[in-house]
């Protein structure tokens, strides 16, 4: 298996609860399939047994919220310590970093337009 993106040296990366069987058998989408897709797959179900009541699975719901922040706040204070030692931010990085491509369009990109 391929590494992970956000794997850097000294910051362990969280240990994956769900196995790629358990993702697929649960019909996960390949962009839910991350660090907190075992409390999705429990949310998944709760909704499905409580027929998408909107009273139910409050705490599921609030746990797999839970841990989707605390992994952002795991990846943006990776790229701060990295910003911090002066390490560049790989590529592949940069648009998840910039969601709002806030950084400033390449002259060679607006000269081939």
């Amino acid at each position: 298996m391929a590494p992970r993106v956000w794997e850097v040296e000294g910051v362990p990366p969280p240990t994956m609860k769900a196995t790629e069987e358990e993702m697929a058998k649960a019909r996960l989408p390949h962009s839910y399939r991350d660090y907190c897709s075992h409390l999705l797959i429990k949310l998944n179900e709760c909704r499905q047994k409580s027929k998408f009541a909107p009273w139910a699975c409050k705490h599921e719901k609030h746990d797999y919220m839970m841990c989707q922040y605390v992994e952002f706040y795991r990846r943006q204070q990776i790229v701060k310590t990295m910003l911090d030692k002066g390490q560049p931010i790989p590529d592949e990085w940069a648009e998840r970093w910039d969601p709002f491509h806030t950084k400033k369009a390449s002259p060679a990109a607006s000269d081939s337009e």
